[in-house]
């Protein structure tokens, strides 16, 4: 039999071999060395750790002694009682020694662990698999950081088990090494396979070999999927003359079959819809490793009640707890090879080496089906040389002839990477919501086309690569108050991040202060949570737009969970729920209804149709199938039978009715429901912003221009214009130096600042938004002070409302709602403020200055329309 003995829990831990008092350090393995030991957070070189265990109850003789190293970053020596064992280079995967020559009743074992340094001699960090360790990412996991175990076995012992379960006809193939002793006596291998009820449905004895290849029958076997997901199990047995147990060993394993076809991903044969998530498997207090395995379960659960059937695992090798909840809970698994940052002929062999040992590791999981090689060609210098890609498309080609069974990503490209050859194409974009959301539109739609520019100028696509958008996403910064409950305090990696690109936590309570959002959100658990509602609602609107394109075959939403600084999250760091959790089954679902177009604001009275879209890729049955839905508030509903639909994209309706007059600006909800013999099959609304044609007449001020080409737009918007002698307000497209004269005797000057203007007076300059205030990856949260929000604009937030009239043009110079600061933006941790819309007071009066499209498209939106009046009121009511 094979026994099993933990050597996890309290290791001495030195950084020399001597292990002096004022030397070391009480660790518990597993764990990352940095998170135990403060000191050495950043600590590169050797370490030393060294555990002290007895056998017991266990004979020496004819025993084989293993020990098993899940995981050591990044290279270990072992020494059993003072004799070397042996060396692994690489942090990922696993590996083991026989010590049976080295065993004894009492036992001390030492571990010499290498943490390299950018200049270490023979291991220099640029050149290892260390994936997002680096210091700009999220700091370096050395040390033993997964399991640590003595495998007690017989004399002779299984190695290793490769099942190929081909459910097409009916059998495993299996491939086993194993261990024979010196004995040369004949031994059994007794193999039984059990079907996912527990009974036997296989069985086979063979004479024991180092090296055996065999078939086993499976009589009509249950296929894995992600809604059944069945699996199966092999127990392989070797026995003496005697029938005596030498080892034992169960490997779990799935029938199933993943491909490509006509530019398809099929499992089991038919087409399946990826909608994942990145999880980069970061844990809040634990780094890189999982505090349990039931933490590990339950937050696949939470994957699966989200919607979601896949996780793409981010340049890192899954733990085995990890791998073993996805082949039960049904999470399909694509991951990336953690990458190196400096193209050497050394750093792609040990890329090499860690193909195959992922390859060994990852065999038997039938939740695993791709794997990606590069990650946004890190490592690789794809656009300059032509030995990289050869050597990119070599590994390809090798992964492929090492594991036929699953699909191989070249390189997971972005802009301004490619891919060289692949099984799939897919593509990484970012768009800032709701500032670039038409850029997203654009992009979407080219790349649905499958353009050739996501491949390299010499590369050819085979034409059969399915279309897949593997990276996008947007921020939603995690509730603080939460987090400080959680970690008893500021959490450590506040201190992470760069102030320069907004991601440094350190500080956001301060600049919450010193910003005045107090004025607009109270508290910053409210701005949290207003930053969590644009992230949802992005998330919808961008998911929605993919499924308009049924040649795109699946998406990855960056990302599962929040890593330390970068909260881009459907969870947090800890795994808590962000805003509509409950909410993203809906989004997340293989049928799925949703309007062609979100209207993002619309006129009273205008009539309105909206053409709505079933997106159909379960294979429900779909009988006495009904599509219904309700403008809320009202008795308009309306219910309908749907003929047919086909697999794909079906237009099934088209919304129409005339929008409710109103004196107010304010939202209406439809609500849109699917049903199937009464079952609801999917669940969506739409939110129109409406406002009122005549609006502006409800406005008591006097408004002059003082651009004549201006007055058109204000005709068309039913408002009067005056002369600037007779006005309370001027409203101007450029700055004259008459107005801080006319402002100080009480009147207010609007300045619509745009591209065409030069200006820089009363401390604010017009600036062009360019890299990260654009707000494409690090999310910006757009912000209105209370006196222009009212009750029109109650969120406070820049939201889907104002969708093609985000400015481009900002205003540099204070930012404060305590102060000048009407409305602006802010990115990511609260930093890199801003200004939209400042104030100016000039004696009597002030001046104000602001760069939103109001005037120039004031006629034909509503969003401007409602903005202006609101300005407007705030004045009033002043």
């Amino acid at each position: 039999m094979r026994d099993i003995i933990s050597l996890n829990g309290i290791w001495a831990l030195s950084l020399d071999k001597k292990f002096s008092p004022n030397n070391t350090y009480v660790v518990n393995v597993p764990g990352c060395l940095g998170n135990q030991i403060p000191a050495l957070k950043d600590y590169r070189g050797s370490v030393w750790y060294k555990k002290d265990f007895e056998i017991t109850n266990k004979p020496l003789r004819k025993s084989s002694f293993l020990i098993q190293f899940n995981a050591v970053n990044y290279l270990a020596e072992i020494w059993l009682n003072g004799d070397f064992i042996g060396s692994h280079e690489g942090g990922y995967t696993p590996f083991y020694f026989d010590v049976t020559k080295h065993i004894k009743k009492k036992n001390e074992l030492l571990v010499k662990v290498l943490i390299p340094g950018n200049n270490d001699p023979n291991f220099p960090f640029p050149e290892i698999p260390h994936g997002k360790q680096e210091t700009q990412w999220y700091g370096i996991a050395g040390g033993i950081w997964q399991d640590v175990k003595l495998l007690v076995t017989g004399s002779t012992y299984i190695k290793r088990i490769f099942l190929n379960p081909d459910a097409e006809n009916n059998k495993v193939s299996i491939r086993i090494e194993s261990k024979l002793d010196d004995s040369k006596e004949p031994y059994r291998l007794i193999l039984t396979i059990y079907d996912p009820m527990g009974k036997e449905c296989g069985n086979q004895v063979l004479e024991l070999e180092p090296l055996m290849e065999t078939e086993i029958s499976v009589s009509n076997p249950l296929l894995w999927d992600i809604n059944n997901p069945y699996l199966y199990s092999i127990r392989a047995v070797i026995k003496d003359k005697k029938d005596n147990v030498l080892d034992e060993v169960t490997e779990h394993f799935g029938f199933r079959k993943i491909e490509v076809k006509d530019k398809e991903i099929l499992l089991n044969g038919k087409p399946i819809y990826l909608m994942g998530a990145l999880d980069q498997d970061f844990y809040s207090d634990s780094h890189y490793t999982p505090p349990s395995e039931e933490f590990v379960r339950d937050q696949l659960i939470l994957a699966k009640e989200m919607g979601l059937n896949c996780l793409r695992y981010h340049l890192k090798v899954p733990h085995p707890w990890y791998l073993k909840w996805a082949d039960r809970v049904g999470i399909l698994i694509w991951y990336d090879m953690p990458n190196w940052s400096k193209s050497t002929p050394e750093a792609k062999l040990r890329g090499e080496k860690l193909l195959e040992e992922m390859v060994n590791y990852d065999y038997n999981h039938p939740s695993v089906i791709i794997r990606t090689i590069i990650n946004e060609g890190w490592g690789l210098d794809l656009f300059n040389s032509e030995e990289d890609r050869k050597w990119l498309e070599k590994m390809y080609d090798k992964l492929k002839r090492l594991d036929p069974t699953r699909l191989v990503v070249d390189n997971s490209p972005c802009f301004p990477n490619f891919h060289v050859k692949t099984d799939i194409d897919d593509f990484h974009n970012y768009f800032a919501f709701p500032d670039k959301f038409r850029n997203m539109q654009t992009w979407i739609s080219e790349f649905a086309k499958s353009p050739n520019w996501s491949f390299h100028i010499n590369s050819k696509k085979r034409g059969n690569e399915p279309l897949v958008l593997s990276e996008f996403g947007n921020w939603g910064l995690p509730n603080i108050k939460k987090l400080r409950a959680q970690y008893g305090g500021e959490p450590w990696w506040f201190l992470q991040g760069d102030p320069i690109t907004a991601t440094q936590p350190l500080g956001v309570e301060e600049r919450f202060w010193q910003f005045g959002l107090n004025k607009v959100f109270d508290s910053i658990e409210n701005l949290s949570e207003a930053f969590q509602d644009l992230q949802f609602q992005a998330l919808k609107f961008q998911i929605e737009e993919i499924r308009k394109h049924p040649e795109i075959k699946g998406y990855i939403i960056t990302e599962f969970t929040d890593l330390y600084w970068e909260c881009n999250g459907l969870l947090d760091i800890t795994r808590g729920k962000k805003a509509h959790f409950e909410e993203l089954k809906n989004l997340n679902s293989l049928d799925l209804i949703f309007p062609q177009e979100r209207l993002n604001a619309v006129w009273s009275g205008d009539e309105i149709n909206i053409p709505i879209l079933f997106s159909h890729l379960s294979d429900i049955p779909l009988d006495e199938l009904k599509f219904s839905w309700q403008l809320e508030g009202t008795d308009l509903k309306v219910s309908k039978t749907i003929d047919k639909v086909k697999s794909g994209l079906n237009h099934i309706d088209v919304i129409t009715f005339k929008v409710p007059d109103i004196s107010e600006p304010g939202i209406y909800r439809i609500n849109l429901k699917l049903t199937s013999k009464k079952q609801v099959i999917n669940e969506n609304y739409i939110d129109l912003f409406v406002v009122p044609k005549d609006l502006l007449k409800g406005i008591n001020l006097k408004l002059g221009i003082k651009d004549i080409s201006l007055e058109d737009n204000l005709v068309s918007a039913i408002l009067n214009s005056y002369k600037i002698s007779e006005a309370d307000v001027i409203y101007a497209s450029s700055y004259d130096s008459t107005f801080p004269e006319i402002a100080s005797e009480g009147k207010t000057v609007i300045i619509e600042l745009s591209e065409d203007t030069e200006f820089s007076h009363f401390g604010y300059s017009l600036h062009r938004r360019t890299g990260i205030e654009e707000g494409n990856w690090i999310s910006g949260l757009g912000i209105i002070h209370p006196q222009i929000a009212g009750k029109v604009f109650k969120n406070k937030i820049l939201d889907y409302k104002f969708i093609d009239n985000i400015p481009s043009y900002v205003l540099l110079g204070e930012f404060n709602f305590n102060s000048k600061t009407l409305m602006g933006i802010v990115f990511g941790w609260i930093d890199h403020p801003l200004n939209f819309m400042v104030e100016i007071p000039m004696g009597k009066g002030k001046i104000i200055l602001h760069t939103f499209p109001i005037i120039k498209n004031l006629s034909r939106s509503p969003i401007m329309t409602a903005l202006l009046y609101q300005l407007l009121k705030s004045f009033e009511r002043r």
